[in-house]
């Protein structure tokens, strides 16, 4: 081999050029596997060596053939990364940087190619001369004599910047620019440094290191037995580093108890100033990093030079080149753009607006115009871009697509995928002018005008909801009459916007269902099948959110939908059984007269078997799944197996659509039927695991475009796979595996679910995927194993753990001992509850514990009562002794056996809590105690170590997934947990909740970052509403799980949340606060008092909100303020009745917030009845009962009026004739609770002892119903 290559070599010298490419070939051969140049390079004599890397720069030099220079260019690139890491080659780097400086062309050019495929290679070699070459390449950016140096110093940036990416370069830059929001991950990256080196470095010297007060030292020091690492310290403000920022990384890092990661703040250390000043000190100005920052967009000015003078010449895949560079730039964390964002812009713009240029390069310039509406919005925002860019991008979406060029490169597709990303990240800047363009172009004589009036406002449906949904009237007015339009493009737009509308612009679209449905049936009508097909699309969308405003259209509607089925073509087939199923979905069991007709067609449409057919079975499937879910399980149930066995058979098709609608048909099939689906878990569960397991086979977007050759030598590269494989550029975002395993792993979710502790056999490889979906490249998927695991939980809690723990327990004579036990366990929670808070040492963590074990202990003591009989006796043999020698030594023994279960369940410890009552037991009962507990540990330590990789997982994708909908997921499901199994289940992972919690609410978590380099006022910012519902939703179960104990937490919360009540805040905003604050006053209680007066102004002014949720949300909030917030309240009861008095007039056109307002009232005259002067109150509070839609404020409501009656207050009692039929309505209400019933028949029995005769004329006016359900609670007498 090395004779070979020796060979090669020396016929790579000869002048015959010819024979020099022969061995340019063979030598790129060679180095497709590096181990046989660098097995054999070092063989050939250093002579040879020597001779071959002096030939090569003199070929450079001194040929004129650029494909000879080329060649050696070639093999340059293949020996240098060998030799120049090994030290053999110190000449090459100071000759090329001679090279560049040279007067001839070919020289500069040759000089660049190489400085561009060394740096993706050997780029460790340059950086101590990075300075030296940004100056050179800007330099030759701007050379005024040659287009090809130029070019080639363009390729060379793109290199050179590509290679910095990787680096710690931009780490550093991401450090000394990003704000306090980042300082606490960065500072981790630095600790971790520090610990992983530690084990390498002596003891002392890191001692030594974190002693030092001047860390002004501590990098010679680091850097005297560390190299890897130095630039991390380096790119610190020398002064800044302190000892207790790195011990409170380290401690992080090693979990030390008494330092947790929230220590690492810098802001808790020095305080915020102190971190300003380290940014805006001169040493971080004076940072070479920072340096590279300004020089990099230095570059920019020039870049876009060169791209415009390319695409004057022609040359449009050169020019192309800067829209990889800016690609580049956007993405990287650094922030590298500045104010060059507005010429990147701009040129963008020029370019995708100019029709003469090919598609691939306007698509290009649209997709920077997409980063960076996705990456840098709020730079678009700063710099006034938002509209230049709309009057670009809206006028695109009506340019007429070229016939030959491809539909993904096709401009108005580009441009709507842009128009939509902004619409995410910017609806407030978005909406108003893009609703003026599509006002304007409504009324074009242009049908593409006509049509892009309907496509925009369908586009930024999603993006835009709220600010959509508050303009609906003259939206719809617009997309109803281009659904008129004479012009098939533009009903089939319409079409398309209506059903983006159904999909987005829930509840307040259904209300438009009388002036929208028909138009939606009238275009099924439609002579063009691509209008039948998006309307059938608009009509699925539509009906599924209707409910029973549904049902006078929902004969027409199935006879035409079926009617369609069996006479039109597949794809068409296919929308209408997606409209049949959300039909379906509507109608609920009023679609049961339609079911036998539907099913019938689906089983001919689900053995189809030919690849063409595939497609309509998949949503054959799904239909009849939603078919099920709509009429139900008795109904659907007998006829099953037949379809159940064609979904089965489908698999074996080989058709990942079919496999991932029939998961969701199996979904569909366990809600309804619950454990009796258990028989098919077996053939179902296998399916699932085969999806989820699936190599990913994930699409990549290559760019294939070869420019070798352009000048003669682009696309030279020492590693020589790159001639062989064209450049991978994004990730496809969606494929049918990926669509398949999502369904498949929310179907292993729903199985545990429904069919309960049947499930067990398949907990374990269910975890393991859930596991590794969690963490999942694709958001879909996380999302689905996110929800999957919740409610695994909630199986492994509710069923597993019981099962393992009791099912052999067998007490003697369980039912008299379980009243005895119950009695022992109320007292010990009494005694928790009144005593322990007045012991000084006791902690608020032991007291939650502790009777969170004992609420358990008393379901442990019922659930052993279903156990009545079994030969093993706890380990005891003896005969089984009478009730009344049972005493207080087995009363003790079955009271120790249930704590010590529960906790050991939660803990792992059976000892916690219960010490004081085990000494009272005698020495065999404790033997047979601790049998038990050694037979039936295995479950919930299994159970703890699942709670505990759930828990963690959802821990980490608050902070760290970059998904808001994931990261939304991960809360609601943590919140739901925290409300289930209460504070003993999550009290391990409070600390870090919290935290997480805080970090989501700073806005500072992976999902919610913004760019560094834009100076948005705080106000300005957009936000997930979905999300930040989600994170506010937590406190609430904090509170519920602490009581009056998550006072201390609620203290570092309120602050963040309070951040999004300010009035510059959107309505959404507030109302997500004042609801949250609502039920943390509810469950919190007293310790809300101190907050009062910080929350009243804000309540108070929401009480009088346009938006009716702010209303309901406010009235709620205000209720359980004076509910819970004390004598502070007492001074703000008249300003509150003054503000609620409005909601109760007909001017209110809202029964929800009606009942709120009712709700306060109730609870203010129920704490301080002598603040409210109740004979103003009580006519115009009783006048709005029984309520009408918010049920839950229900017993707040009639246990105020009740116990009014009761008292015999003679303000109510004066009102006598309103109660009586007020008291009929409730008693005959089919919707009150038998507890709000109960109440009311209390009351009226206290009336008739009171009145007697006095009540029958007004009993006489009630109707039979109200009179015979109310007599139902007179006395018997």
């Amino acid at each position: 081999m090395a004779q070979s290559l020796e060979l090669l070599l020396i016929q790579f010298l000869m002048p015959d050029n010819d024979a020099r490419r022969q061995a340019e070939e063979q030598i790129k051969r060679l180095a497709k596997d590096p181990q046989k140049i660098t097995g054999h390079w070092a063989k050939l004599s250093p002579q040879l060596r020597h001779l071959v890397k002096q030939s090569l720069i003199e070929s450079i030099t001194m040929e004129h053939s650029p494909p000879v220079r080329r060649a050696s260019a070639n093999v340059v690139s293949i020996v240098a990364k060998y030799a120049v890491p090994a030290g053999e080659w110190p000449d090459l780097l100071p000759f090329l940087f001679q090279c560049s400086q040279s007067a001839q062309e070919d020289h500069r050019e040759v000089a660049l190619i190489l400085f561009s495929s060394l740096t993706e290679t050997i780029g460790i070699a340059f950086r101590p001369h990075f300075a030296d070459l940004q100056a050179l390449l800007l330099k030759c950016l701007q050379d005024e004599t040659s287009n090809r140096v130029r070019v080639a110093a363009l390729k060379a940036v793109g290199s050179f910047l590509e290679f910095t990416q990787d680096g710690a370069e931009v780490v550093s830059l991401y450090f000394v620019s990003y704000g306090s929001a980042y300082l606490t991950s960065t500072l981790l990256i630095l600790a971790l440094l520090v610990f992983i080196n530690f084990f390498t470095s002596s003891i002392e010297n890191l001692v030594t290191m974190l002693l030092i007060k001047d860390s002004s030292q501590m990098a010679p020091l680091w850097l005297s037995s560390h190299n890897l690492g130095s630039h991390y310290l380096y790119s610190l403000s020398p002064s800044q580093i302190t000892l207790s920022l790195f011990l409170g990384a380290i401690a992080s890092l090693t979990k030390n108890p008494t330092l947790t990661l929230c220590q690492l703040n810098w802001e808790g250390y020095c305080g915020e100033q102190s971190f300003k000043n380290t940014l805006s000190n001169s040493s971080a100005q004076e940072n070479p990093y920072f340096k590279n920052t300004v020089k990099f967009r230095e570059f920019i000015p020039s870049i876009l030079n060169v791209s415009r003078q390319c695409l004057a010449s022609g040359e449009e895949d050169v020019a192309i080149i800067a829209f990889e560079i800016f690609d580049e730039l956007i993405e990287s964390p650094a922030p590298l753009l500045g104010d060059s964002v507005k010429s990147i812009v701009q040129f963008s713009l020029d370019v995708c607006s100019s029709q003469n240029l090919e598609s691939n390069t306007r698509h290009q310039a649209i997709q920077i115009i997409s980063w960076l509406a996705k990456y840098k919005s709020n730079s678009l925002k700063k710099h006034k871009l938002v509209i230049p860019i709309l009057q670009v991008m809206c006028p695109l979406l009506a340019e007429s697509a070229n016939g030959d060029e491809d539909d993904d490169l096709a401009p108005d597709r580009a441009a709507a995928e842009v128009i939509d990303t902004m619409a995410l990240n910017l609806s407030k800047h978005m909406f108003p002018p893009v609703f003026e363009f599509a006002s304007l172009s409504s009324q074009s004589a242009n049908p593409k005008y006509r049509e892009a009036s309907a496509t925009v406002l369908g586009v930024i449906s999603e993006g835009c909801l709220d600010l959509m949904k508050d303009k609906l009237e003259p939206i719809l007015h617009i997309v109803l009459g281009a659904l008129r339009d004479p012009e098939q493009m533009v009903r089939g737009a319409a079409s398309f916007a209506l059903g983006q509308f159904a999909e987005h612009l829930q509840p307040e679209i259904v209300s438009h269902y009388e002036s929208v449905l028909p138009c939606i049936l009238n275009a099924l009508e439609d002579a063009s099948d691509e209008v039948k097909e998006k309307s059938y699309y608009a009509l699925a969308a539509f009906c599924e959110n209707m409910g029973e405003e549904i049902l006078p259209f929902l004969d027409p509607l199935i006879e035409k939908l079926l009617a369609a089925l069996q006479n039109s073509p597949r794809n068409l087939q296919e929308t209408c059984m997606s409209a049949i199923g959300s039909v379906a979905a509507a109608a609920e069991q009023a679609f049961v007269p339609y079911a036998e007709r539907v099913l019938e067609l689906m089983k001919n449409f689900m053995v189809l078997t030919n690849d063409e057919d595939l497609r309509s079975r998949a949503r054959a499937t799904e239909l009849v799944g939603m078919v099920a879910m709509s009429v139900g399980r008795i109904k659907m149930e007998p006829i099953l197996p037949p379809f159940i066995e064609a979904a089965i058979s489908g698999f074996a098709l080989e058709f990942s659509e079919l496999r991932e609608y029939t998961h969701g048909f199996f979904s569909n099939l366990a809600e309804i039927m619950d454990d009796s689906f258990t028989q098919y878990l077996p053939h179902v569960v296998p399916l699932a695991f085969s999806s989820c397991n699936l190599d990913d086979g994930s699409a990549v977007d290559i760019d294939e475009s070869d420019d070798e050759n352009i000048n003669g030598f682009g696309g030279v590269s020492s590693d020589d796979e790159a001639h062989d494989e064209p450049r991978v550029r994004n990730i496809s975002i969606r494929t049918g595996v990926l669509d398949e395993k999502a369904a498949a792993t929310q179907a292993l979710g729903l199985f545990a679910l429904h069919t309960k502790g049947s499930y067990a056999p398949y907990l374990e490889e269910s975890l393991k995927i859930l596991v590794r979906h969690s963490g999942y490249f694709h958001e879909d998927v996380r999302l689905q194993a996110i929800i999957a695991l919740k409610y695994i939980t909630m199986i492994i809690a509710r069923t597993v753990l019981p099962t393992a723990c009791f099912e052999n327990i067998n007490p003697i004579g369980a039912p008299p001992l379980l009243n005895l036990i119950h009695q022992e366990i109320r007292k010990t929670q009494n005694f928790v509850q009144t005593k322990l808070p007045k012991r000084a040492k006791i902690s608020v963590s032991m007291i939650s514990s502790t009777l969170g074990g004992l609420e358990m202990a008393l379901n442990i003591a019922t659930m052993i009562s279903k156990h009545p009989s079994h030969p093993k006796l706890l380990g005891l043999s003896k005969e089984h002794p009478s009730k009344s020698s049972l005493s207080e030594h087995w009363r003790a023994f079955y009271l120790l056996t249930s704590l010590q279960l529960s906790f050991w369940t939660l803990y792992g410890d059976p000892n916690l809590g219960v010490l004081a009552a085990s000494q009272q037991l005698e020495p065999d009962m404790l033997t047979a105690a601790e049998a038990v507990f050694q037979g039936h540990n295995e479950g919930p330590a299994k159970a703890k170590e699942i709670i505990d990789t759930v828990m963690n997982i959802y821990i980490k994708t608050m902070t760290e997934d970059d998904d808001k909908e994931v990261v939304a997921q991960a809360c609601m499901s943590t919140a739901e947990i925290i409300k289930d199994f209460g504070y003993m289940a999550v009290e391990p992972y409070m600390p870090q909740l919290v935290e997480a919690t805080l970090v989501l609410l700073r806005e500072e978590s992976a999902c919610q970052q913004q760019e560094s380099d834009s100076d948005i006022d705080d106000n300005d910012t957009e936000h997930d509403e979905v999300l930040m519902d989600a994170v506010s939703d937590l406190l609430p179960a904090f509170a519920k799980s602490m009581g009056p104990h998550f006072a201390p937490t609620f203290a570092t919360l309120f602050n963040p949340l309070m951040k999004f009540a300010k009035s510059s805040r959107p309505p959404q905003d507030r109302t997500m606060v004042v609801a949250c604050l609502a039920e943390v006053a509810q469950d919190m209680g007293a310790p809300i008092a101190g907050y009062v007066d910080a929350l009243m102004p804000l309540v108070l002014k929401e009480l009088a909100s346009s938006e009716a949720t702010n209303r309901r949300n406010a009235a709620f909030c205000v209720g359980e303020l004076c509910k819970n917030g004390g004598e502070s309240t007492l001074k703000y009861y008249g300003d509150i009745l003054r503000g609620l008095y409005p909601l109760f007039g007909e001017s209110e056109p809202d029964d929800a917030v009606r009942d709120n307002a009712a709700g306060a009232v109730a609870r203010m005259i129920m704490v301080h009845p002598e603040a409210i002067p109740l004979n103003q109150v009580l006519p115009v509070f009783l006048k709005v009962l029984p309520l009408k839609e918010d049920r839950e404020e229900s017993i707040a409501v009639f246990t105020c009026v009740c116990n009014l009656v009761v008292a015999s207050n003679p303000q109510i009692l004066a009102l006598v004739p309103d109660l009586v039929n007020l008291f009929a309505q409730v008693a005959a209400s089919p919707v009150e609770t038998s507890e709000v019933k109960a109440q009311v028949g209390r009351a009226f029995s206290h009336l008739i002892s009171l009145y007697g005769h006095q009540m029958q004329p007004l009993l006489s006016n009630l109707s039979p119903v109200h009179a015979n359900a109310l007599a139902a609670f007179a006395p018997k007498s």
